[in-house]
C-alpha cells in the first residue's frame, strides 16, 4: 500500500518576533540580552476574558496558535512537544508546597502544573476528543510530536492532526540554566520563548510545503543520521540545509559533520531571530515552511547571501545534546 502524503497545511508562531505575523522575514526585531521573552498578542481578541484569567502564558500561547491554525477545524489527533512543560506553574506550586505545606495547595496551579496540560487545554476548546499525546524530549520534543502524527498519516490512520510545541523559561530557572552553563555561553543566541502550532493534513489544497521525511535518533551523529536518510530517500538536489546553530562553539560542533557532507549546499540559520530554547526547532520548521510556501530564503536567514536564494527543498537538522534530527521538506509547488 502507497504512504499518503503529509502537509503542512497552516503554522503559527509566538515568539521574540511579532506574533502571528510572518513580518520578520524581511524586518526580524534584533534580539538583545540574555532572555528575549515571547511577544505576546492581545489575548482578549482570541480568547475569553473570564477563562483566560486562570491561565498562564503558556496556555495562553498554545490556545492562540491552535486556534488561529485550525480556524473552527476539527481534527483526527493532537500531538504537542515540550521540553519544560508548564515551568511556571510547577514553580508555583513546588515552592507553595514548600512554603505552606501540601494542605494548601492551589489546585488551579496544580491542574496546570502537567506537560500534558497544554494539549488537554487545546483538546478541551477545539472539542476535540480523540488521540492525543505529549512529548518531553528536550529540544527535540518539537521533531518527536511531528513524527508521531506524521506516521500516523503516513499509515492512513488519521487524515490530519495538529502539532504544536510549546515552551516557557521563569527567570528563576534562568538563573539555575546560567550556573549551569548552558545559556549565555560565548556568542551564543538569547535564550527565548517559542509556541508554535501546525496543522498536518493529506490535502495539499493550500498547503505551506510537504513534509517528505523525519528521522529522529538517541545518541548518534549526523555522518550516521545523514546515511540513513539518504538510503530512504532519492534526492538529487538539496536548495538549502537550514540548523539550528546558535553560535556557542561546544553546541555548534555537532552540525561539522553535515556541513562537511554537504559543502555545496547554502547554509541557513534561524536562532539569531528567534532565539533558543526547547521549542526552538519548531520555529526552524516554521520558518522552512514560509520558505518554501514563498519560493525563497531571505537574506535575513542565510548564513552567506546578498540575495534572496529560490527554494523548493529543504533539510532541516537540530541538535539537542545526544540528540538529532532530520526533516525533509519539498514545495508544493
Amino acid at each position: 500500500m502507497e504512504s499518503k502524503k503529509v502537509y503542512i497545511k497552516a503554522i503559527a508562531q509566538i515568539s521574540a518576533q511579532q506574533p502571528l505575523s510572518d513580518d520578520w522575514f524581511a524586518k526580524p526585531i534584533e534580539l538583545q540580552g540574555d532572555f528575549v521573552p515571547a511577544c505576546n498578542p492581545q489575548f482578549r481578541n482570541f480568547l475569553n476574558p473570564l477563562a483566560a484569567r486562570r491561565m498562564t502564558p503558556i496556555l495562553k500561547r498554545a490556545l492562540v496558535t491552535a486556534k488561529v491554525v485550525l480556524n473552527g477545524a476539527t481534527v483526527d489527533a493532537i500531538v504537542t512537544g515540550t521540553g519544560l512543560g508548564c515551568a511556571t506553574s510547577s514553580e508555583k506550586i513546588i515552592n507553595a508546597m514548600l512554603e505552606e505545606g501540601e494542605a494548601f495547595s492551589q489546585p488551579t496551579h496544580f491542574m496546570q502544573s502537567t506537560h500534558n496540560t497544554i494539549g488537554s487545554l487545546v483538546a478541551i476548546d477545539s472539542k476535540c476528543h480523540a488521540y492525543n499525546s505529549t512529548y518531553s524530549q528536550d529540544g527535540i520534543s518539537a521533531e518527536c510530536a511531528l513524527l508521531d502524527a506524521f506516521a500516523q498519516m503516513r499509515l492512513g490512520k488519521i487524515s490530519n492532526a495538529l502539532v504544536g510545541s510549546h515552551d516557557e523559561l521563569p527567570e528563576s530557572w534562568l538563573k539555575m540554566m546560567k550556573r549551569g552553563k548552558i545559556v549565555d555561553n560565548p556568542g551564543q543566541v538569547p535564550e527565548s520563548e517559542a509556541s508554535v502550532s501546525m496543522l498536518l493534513d493529506s490535502d495539499k489544497t493550500g498547503s505551506k510545503c510537504e513534509i517528505k521525511d523525519i528521522l529522529v535518533a538517541y545518541n548518534t551523529s549526523f555522518d550516521a543520521l545523514l546515511n540513513s536518510f539518504i538510503s530512504r530517500n532519492e534526492i538529487s538536489h538539496l536548495d538549502a540545509l537550514i540548523t539550528g546553530v546558535n553560535g556557542w562553539e561546544k553546541h555548534d560542533n555537532a552540525y561539522n559533520a553535515l556541513f562537511s557532507a554537504l559543502p555545496e549546499v547554502p547554509q541557513l540559520h534561524y536562532k539569531h531571530i528567534f532565539g533558543e530554547s526547547c521549542s526552538a526547532s519548531a520555529l526552524g520548521i516554521y520558518a522552512s515552511a514560509l520558505c518554501l510556501k514563498h519560493g525563497e530564503v531571505p537574506v535575513t536567514l542565510q548564513h552567506e547571501g546578498k540575495t534572496s536564494l529560490p527554494v523548493k527543498n529543504l533539510l532541516v537538522a537540530n541538535s539537542s545534546g545526544s540528540n538529532k534530527s532530520l526533516i525533509f521538506l519539498k514545495s508544493c509547488d
